[in-house]
């Protein structure tokens, strides 16, 4: 049919319809006459006795209809209702034709409802399945943190063992400068840091001062953070806290 081999075509189509008839296949039979409606709707071909109608493609499209109400449980083609549909308005069965583009438009109806319905329940299994993933991937995470819990325990003993030792050095010193060089070289052993600073809020109050700095080995110059300057990085962090 593709072809424009109409002879060649109906013959296919026939031997088709006799073939699905011998097996009893409704299926096949209901595409053999489609198949024979479209034929005839495209090429003036001859047709052995009489059709109800005048219309070979009404003919064949209501012979595959019938099949279709004989199948228990079959979803109705909205396609082929409409093809009825047409070939009723086709020959003025205006009556008619309606009445079967109103039963394609509901089966239309239908078959998104069914849609809509296993699209809902796809989303619900997806949902289930990487809830389980995420389940499996927190137990791993888990196992993993028990296995990693041990490490962070025994590093945690040597800190504690560490700042302890540096809460005593501190104590031993009276002056703060002192202690800002104790803090500073500590900090430096636990951490990899380029500098060091301490601000002390100043007598005013309305302001954080510099009272230690020190960066690669050289001190800092003495500087001053208003609170309520908006433009300081520093004073907005205080206000914010």
């Amino acid at each position: 049919l593709r072809l424009g081999q109409a002879d060649a075509a109906l013959q296919a189509a026939q031997q088709s319809l006799l073939l699905a008839q011998s097996f009893q296949d409704q299926h096949a039979q209901i595409a053999a006459y489609r198949v024979l409606a479209e034929l005839h709707g495209q090429y003036d071909l001859a047709l052995e006795g009489v059709v109800p109608g005048g219309s070979p493609v009404l003919h064949y499209l209501q012979l595959a209809h019938a099949i279709a109400l004989q199948i228990a449980g079959y979803a109705m083609p909205d396609d082929l209702l409409d093809a009825i549909a047409n070939a009723h308005a086709a020959v003025n069965q205006h009556e008619a034709a309606f009445r079967f583009a109103r039963q394609a438009n509901q089966a239309r109806q239908k078959m998104h409802a069914t849609d809509a319905a296993r699209h809902a329940v796809a989303m619900q299994v997806r949902q289930h399945t990487e809830r389980i993933h995420a389940e499996a991937e927190h137990h791993r995470q888990l196992a993993k943190a028990e296995a990693r819990r041990a490490e962070i325990l025994q590093q945690a003993s040597h800190h504690l063992a560490h700042l302890g030792a540096i809460g005593q050095e501190i104590t031993a010193h009276l002056d703060e400068v002192s202690v800002f060089g104790v803090l500073d070289s500590h900090v430096r052993s636990l951490l990899d840091v380029s500098s060091f600073a301490i601000y002390l809020t100043s007598q005013d109050g309305l302001a954080l001062e510099r009272s230690y700095g020190m960066e690669h080995g050289k001190a800092l110059p003495f500087s001053r953070f208003e609170w309520a300057n908006s433009e300081t990085f520093v004073a907005r962090c205080l206000r914010e806290q």
